[in-house]
């Protein structure tokens, strides 16, 4: 993925230790293939962003997603708790 972004403006956040909210820019989604869309009755064939990169405070941050459990794998994998 390539990108030329510009924030051209960041409210400030009173709530947190940072100056500034963070911006989101840019994610990469996961693929749900058309046979566990059918079976599970999505509408999309997107699935959760597994990339954020995002602006906070002057800097660009990227975070990937990762498994908890390595050895997660099939339907468990659609699981959205934090435990996985």
């Amino acid at each position: 993925m390539i990108g030329r972004l510009q924030v051209v403006s960041i409210s400030e956040d009173a709530d947190t230790s940072a100056n500034f909210h963070k911006v989101i820019v840019m994610q990469i989604h996961g693929i749900i293939s058309e046979e566990d869309m059918a079976i599970h009755g999505f509408s999309s064939n997107n699935g959760p962003p597994l990339i954020k990169i995002y602006w906070k405070d002057g800097y660009i941050w990227s975070h990937k997603k990762s498994l908890i459990d390595q050895t997660t794998s099939g339907d468990a994998l659609l699981e959205t708790s934090s435990a996985t």
